[in-house]
């Protein structure tokens, strides 16, 4: 008897302290990888992220700003669901004749990844 009550007593210790599992959002996060129109990967890029095109175009209120690394790559965090626009410059390099929006907004766990030619 008293080998099942410590046992009825043990079960209900761990039983109560298996709490339900709480899963928590992660952030959006954005991979960008800059290029040139031959296809090779820029490092020492300006990437800059914008809310809105007329911030992008009057290089305004930038959200976020990161150089590329070595292999062109720029990684974004802790950003919000939403399209945001960008401008990626190194010396007379830029985006400005091609894509400068996102094609649809981020989302909680997801990381984008996109590539971005400048010329």
């Amino acid at each position: 008897m008293k080998k099942i009550l410590i046992l009825f007593f043990l079960s209900t210790v761990c039983f109560a302290s298996c709490g339900k599992t709480k899963f928590v959002d992660i952030d959006p996060q954005l991979e960008i990888t800059v290029v040139n129109d031959k296809g090779d990967l820029i490092s020492g890029v300006d990437v800059r992220l914008y809310e809105s095109l007329s911030d992008m175009d009057s290089n305004a209120n930038e959200v976020c700003r990161e150089m590329t690394d070595l292999k062109g790559i720029v990684h974004f965090t802790n950003l919000e669901p939403k399209v945001y626009y960008f401008s990626a410059k190194k010396g007379e390099l830029t985006n400005n004749d091609a894509t400068v929006q996102l094609s649809k907004a981020l989302q909680y766990n997801k990381n984008a990844k996109i590539q971005i030619i400048i010329k």
